[in-house]
């Protein structure tokens, strides 16, 4: 059968497939329009962990140590950053080394997630 001009029982295989990718192009703009499928966002994620933690349990990185002490700039970075903490030669550092478990007695190698938190005030 022809229609067109075109012979669609040659043709029906590279129709079907074009179909197909048109078909996942439109389902792929459809899912990060937020369309379809379940969106995780910082209010749903919030909203699924727990809300009743005890005084002093975090709800993340709950064991931990805090650090103070100075940053010390090279200047090698000067040349590229306006930041005072790069043009100065000091800066006040504070910060925090933690596990990513909400538990304050959990092991050390509880987890393989180890986060660093750094406040430079200059």
């Amino acid at each position: 059968m022809k229609i067109g001009g075109i012979d669609l029982s040659r043709s029906w295989p590279a129709l079907a497939g074009i179909g197909a990718i048109i078909a996942v192009l439109a389902a792929a703009f459809a899912w990060a329009d937020g369309l379809l499928g379940q969106r995780v966002t910082n209010m749903t994620f919030l909203e699924d962990t727990q809300h009743d933690f005890p005084a002093g349990y975090r709800r993340a990185h709950g064991k931990g140590v805090c650090f103070e002490g100075v940053f010390r700039s090279s200047g090698a970075v000067a040349k590229y950053s306006y930041a005072r903490v790069f043009t100065q030669p000091e800066t006040r550092a504070i910060g925090r080394f933690s596990i990513g478990n909400m538990s304050p007695y959990a092991a050390d190698n509880s987890t393989s997630t180890i986060s660093m938190a750094m406040m430079l005030t200059a």
